[in-house]
């Protein structure tokens, strides 16, 4: 069993929605188009607007309790924080759009970069999806040839003659990591995604059992979406 987690915009709320799949489906049906939800009424959905807890951390609360209950978890988002949460090919990032699958061996290999470095390197580069600047000089190889090396803010040596050879800048880029140390910590701490969100749902809960034909096709002619129906209808389809 492989649990899909994905992350959908509705309007200006986040919502969460947690399908669970017996076969792992990446290319199930993402319930959100444009500003109109599609009926998902046996799917449950946890909205973190109203519990005030960030969109990132429901994931990673979730990819954490279900990962040793599954074959495989997979969250439908390419975003770099979610990169701390992978475990092997047990927890996984899904880019649909780029059709690819990124599993730690993956990350290692693009990044240089251990899941438990995520959050350090976006301290470094900063994000800008999440409001954080980062150090000023730290791009994104840089950062990453530093915490390939030392795993962690608190293992980069502060002399930076034993920074790894090559890296443009070095003494600067030192004396910038020592100035602005605390706002580093800072970053690393917004950047530092929790586990321990309340969800209620259990597994069995999330299980996809489908769409429910009558309401989804109800929806598809409000919406003007019949190329959806009829894609929906030209191939398997797992109705409720």
């Amino acid at each position: 069993m492989r649990v899909n987690l994905y992350q959908a915009l509705l309007g200006a709320s986040l919502l969460t929605v947690l399908g669970c799949t017996g076969g792992g489906d990446s290319k199930a049906p993402i319930p959100e188009i444009g500003n109109q939800t599609i009926p998902s009424a046996t799917t449950p959905v946890f909205d973190p607007a109203n519990a005030k807890i960030p969109l990132p951390n429901v994931l990673a609360t979730a990819a954490a309790r279900f990962r040793d209950e599954v074959e495989q978890v997979r969250l439908l988002t390419p975003d770099k924080d979610l990169g701390q949460c992978l475990a092997g090919d047990r927890v996984v990032q899904v880019d649909r759009v780029r059709h690819r699958v990124i599993d730690e061996a993956a990350l290692l290999e693009r990044r240089g970069l251990r899941p438990s470095s995520v959050p350090d390197f976006l301290a470094l580069v900063g994000d800008d999806a999440d409001g954080y600047p980062g150090l000023p000089g730290f791009g994104e190889k840089t950062a990453a040839a530093l915490l390939g090396a030392f795993g962690r803010l608190e293992g980069i040596p502060r002399d930076p003659a034993a920074w790894p050879a090559g890296l443009r800048g070095a003494d600067r880029l030192s004396a910038v990591l020592a100035a602005r140390w605390d706002d580093a910590l800072l970053f690393r701490r917004l950047a530092t995604l929790v586990t321990t969100v309340p969800l209620a749902e259990s597994l069995e809960d999330l299980r996809w059992r489908g769409l429910p034909r009558a309401v989804f096709e109800g929806w598809c002619a409000r919406v003007g979406a019949g190329w959806l129906l009829r894609a929906a209808r030209g191939r398997p389809s797992r109705w409720a």
